[in-house]
């Protein structure tokens, strides 16, 4: 991160703040692949929502390093569990989840949020910027 705000530096015209420049590099970011690189700006340290935490770009990492921190590989029984429900995909619908069993949905413009479950609120996150999926596919 930090070579990409020297780098911004060096191609103006003109000397802005570094923290000017490290916002306009976070929007840039969260706008492309829709992640919020500051997101630990945001929350308290103690935040955890099932298993995300939010993380922050640090200033020494590389942009694919950050990328890779915000979208970890699941544990194997993470991925068996998923593979099980996706078998069984056509009887998972979110009426049955709303009525049945009392889950809320919450709209998130943080993709790394996507499909958490909140067992506190009883609350799942839904990234709900659709185009922006298909755009990608």
């Amino acid at each position: 991160k930090d070579e990409a705000i020297q780098s911004l530096c060096k191609s103006l015209k003109t000397t802005p703040s570094e923290s000017g420049i490290e916002i306009v590099i976070n929007l840039a970011v969260q706008s492309m692949i829709m992640v919020d690189c500051a997101a630990k700006h945001w929350h308290a340290t103690d935040f955890i929502l099932g298993g995300y935490r939010p993380m922050s770009w640090l200033l020494t990492e590389t942009f694919l390093n950050f990328v890779d921190r915000s979208f970890p590989v699941g544990l194997d029984s993470t991925t068996q569990r998923v593979q099980a429900a996706v078998e069984d995909k056509s009887s998972m619908k979110a009426w049955k989840l709303q009525k049945r069993l009392g889950v809320r949905f919450r709209g998130t413009n943080n993709l790394a949020e996507h499909l958490l479950f909140d067992p506190r609120s009883n609350c799942l996150y839904l990234f709900h910027h659709a185009e922006f999926l298909k755009a990608h596919l």
